[in-house]
């Protein structure tokens, strides 16, 4: 059996050089970026068997990206190259602010028209943890008819109960994308997809967003929704430089961020923190140490350029993890209000 299985797009990405706006730029970098295959390079460069599924242009950029994710040692078998669909692009900046500007151009991509003709029921069965984002369904109306079936097949006739005894997870990461988010649409998307899930992350906005119209006050509120309402398993709530909340039926703690000089690019940085929640699952370590790694994870990238190239080794993580401190003075109680939390991250990073 495979570790982990993420489905979703992956683009070509330009980026200016560091100060420069896109439209004033004259040259670019090229890489690669997409949530889902983050995540999946996330694992590969912990060691871990980690699986792709998507699909690509039959094109110079389409076999561009599936070479470099071949090179991670991600399983890409079931990757297609679309002769009649592009490949999907984007373009990023980095002022000298550090605030970042995004333009997509993935309209008609391959990846949108994807359907659930495309998957593979037994391949996707044969995985421990499932890696989902809100990117994916929102994308378009054949690609949340994909994940569904996803979900379907990974499942079995397995609830997501009987999933968590049987050491399986479905991690949803919401990783709303504003640009893709119709209200009413995605709100109901995202919610029938969190449903079925054992494991759902996001921000304190990214939560409100599809909650709404519940006004979460302080993260016990999100607690209380997540668990009585969605009747998901487990939530965590992530609060950027002040660190990551997680909560169950049995127990809630904060764990705080680690402290870093100077971030570089966040683009990325929460995928790797995914990767590090599902590594910590893999590897069966406690809750708490669990997120501890995947704030490890996102900083370690957020002090590096590019989507994938800071992606740590097993030794550069524990490295890191045994060198940084945290920011343990500046947490309180989950019971915190949610502008608490939200002001002290903005705080923090302005104290940098």
């Amino acid at each position: 059996m495979q570790d982990t299985l993420s489905l979703g797009e992956s683009m070509v990405l330009f980026t200016a050089p560091r100060g420069e706006s896109i439209e004033c730029a004259s040259y670019f970098t090229k890489s690669l970026g997409g949530a889902e295959s983050n995540f999946a390079i996330g694992l590969a460069r912990l060691g871990f068997k980690s699986s792709w599924y998507s699909l690509l242009g039959n094109d110079p950029l389409g076999r561009f990206i599936l070479n470099a994710v071949r090179k991670e040692a991600v399983n890409i078998s079931h990757v297609k190259l679309i002769s009649t669909r592009r490949t999907g692009v984007y373009y990023k900046s980095i002022a000298s602010d550090g605030n970042v500007a995004i333009v997509y151009d993935r309209k008609h991509s391959a990846f949108s028209h994807m359907t659930p003709a495309d998957l593979d029921n037994h391949f996707i069965a044969d995985h421990r943890i499932l890696h989902l984002t809100g990117i994916t369904a929102c994308l378009s109306r054949t690609c949340y008819e994909t994940v569904l079936q996803t979900l379907t097949y990974f499942m079995g006739k397995a609830t997501a109960s009987d999933l968590t005894t049987q050491k399986r997870h479905i991690l949803f990461d919401l990783n709303i994308r504003n640009k893709l988010w119709d209200t009413e649409t995605s709100q109901q998307r995202l919610l029938a997809l969190a449903k079925r899930c054992t494991l759902v992350l996001g921000s304190i906005d990214e939560y409100q967003k599809i909650a709404t119209p519940h006004l979460f006050n302080n993260i016990r509120a999100i607690a209380t929704w997540v668990l009585d309402e969605l009747k998901i398993p487990a939530g965590i709530v992530k609060l950027g430089s002040a660190g990551a909340i997680y909560f169950d039926r049995k127990e809630e703690f904060i764990v705080p961020a680690f402290k870093i000089a100077t971030p570089i690019d966040p683009i990325g940085a929460g995928d790797a923190f995914a990767a590090g929640i599902a590594a910590g699952l893999l590897q069966n370590k406690t809750m708490y140490e669990t997120l501890r790694q995947a704030n490890a994870m996102g900083a370690i990238v957020l002090s590096g350029a590019g989507d994938i190239e800071p992606l740590p080794t097993p030794k550069k993580l524990a490295t890191f993890i045994q060198t940084h401190r945290e920011r343990t003075q500046t947490l309180k109680s989950p019971n915190e209000s949610t502008a608490f939390f939200t002001s002290l991250a903005s705080k923090l990073d302005s104290d940098r």
